[in-house]
């Protein structure tokens, strides 16, 4: 809804379900076909969790399926989540570490896990 205001800026959008209110993700079978017709230069994902041996993860099945099919389709793969989450392992796996290019998170995250992260070859952004 916030995209709609901003002039010159073409915003597309998967169609599915929204199942939870206040998600704003659009999951299921149309979500995930529609995304096979695109190829995205960057794709940014909020996770509940990601790791620097495990991933980045989330706790809906669903919506780790859509996000799943966003990282087949990116070139770059940026996960944002605070500090709080970096370390944290939910149920639903979205991809494994070697597959996100950047994290941005706050200056939060620990010493080690900068260096965790650093050493698989992703950019750490801390704002």
């Amino acid at each position: 809804m916030e995209l709609s205001n901003c002039a010159g800026l073409g915003t597309n959008l998967t169609g599915g379900i929204m199942r939870w209110a206040g998600a704003f993700s659009l999951v299921g079978p149309a979500a995930l076909e529609s995304l096979n017709a695109f190829i995205m230069d960057r794709v940014f994902i909020g996770v509940c969790g990601v790791d620097p041996k495990r991933g980045a993860t989330t706790i809906e099945p669903d919506e780790a399926a859509v996000f799943r099919a966003m990282t087949r389709q990116a070139k770059q793969v940026i996960v944002v989540a605070d500090s709080s989450k970096v370390g944290i392992m939910s149920p639903a796996v979205i991809c494994p570490p070697e597959v996100v290019n950047v994290l941005i998170t706050d200056d939060g995250i620990s010493k080690e896990a900068l260096e965790a992260f650093t050493r698989i070859g992703t950019r750490v952004l801390v704002a």
